[in-house]
């Protein structure tokens, strides 16, 4: 059975965490991320980011950028990559 946490990043979006193995599903609405740490882990890293006050970067150092700008913003990496397309002319 997956262990389900939720947390609200300080915009007050609501994500759910749920353990698969020694990764960790993020979820907000119908998105989702998978990232390769544990989920007491990304709950260790939420508290001092959150809790602490410790910089994104610095609390969730493991993670990429994308995965970071994700629990900051709930954009993906797919939708940035939309949102910045270079147009064709």
């Amino acid at each position: 059975m997956s262990i389900i946490k939720e947390r609200i990043n300080p915009m007050g979006l609501r994500y759910i965490l749920t353990s698969e193995g020694d990764k960790t599903v993020i979820r907000l609405g119908t998105k989702s991320i998978t990232v390769n740490m544990s989920l007491e882990e990304v709950s260790q890293c939420w508290y001092s980011w959150q809790m602490q006050g410790a910089y994104m970067q610095d609390a969730f150092s493991k993670l990429s950028a994308e995965e970071r700008e994700f629990l900051m913003t709930g954009i993906t990496p797919a939708e940035w990559n939309n949102i910045f397309a270079e147009k064709e002319e």
